[in-house]
Order: structure tokens, then sequence, then C-alpha cells
């Protein structure tokens, strides 16, 4: 089944979508990661979404750092 991203709204089969922990929102792979979509994650202190991606690996906590430091 196909649904869109809440973010940019392109078309994507229902798998390919993750869920945001905060707000519920679809995201694809471009507009989100690690339970996260790009919007909350923004407003989020880097130290807090450390502590949501629990086990991730450091370059995942990196990219999302990345977004939110916009370094």
């Amino acid at each position: 089944m196909r649904d869109y991203c809440g973010l940019c709204y392109e078309g994507y089969d229902e798998g390919n979508l993750g869920t945001c922990k905060q707000c519920g929102a679809s995201y694809c792979y471009r507009c989100g990661s690690n339970g996260l979509c790009d919007r909350c994650a923004s407003s989020l202190k880097p130290s807090v979404v450390k502590d949501m991606a629990g086990d991730a690996s450091p370059s995942i906590i990196k990219r999302i750092c990345t977004r939110l430091c916009g370094k």
C-alpha cells in the first residue's frame, strides 16, 4: 500500500516510512531517522537525541547532531 511522507509529501510504500516517536508523523529516509522526523529532531538538543538513539552507531548519531547543529 502507498502512503506519503508527512514532511516532503512524496509517495512511498508503507513499509518504507518511519513513524516519529514524538509527533506521530510518517517520514521517509530523507526526512528523519532513529524514530524522529527532522521537524521534531530540530527542536531537541543533541544530548536528548543521543539518549533517544540508544545503541545507534556513532555515524547515525553524528548525522542527527549535524542536522540539529547545522555543522
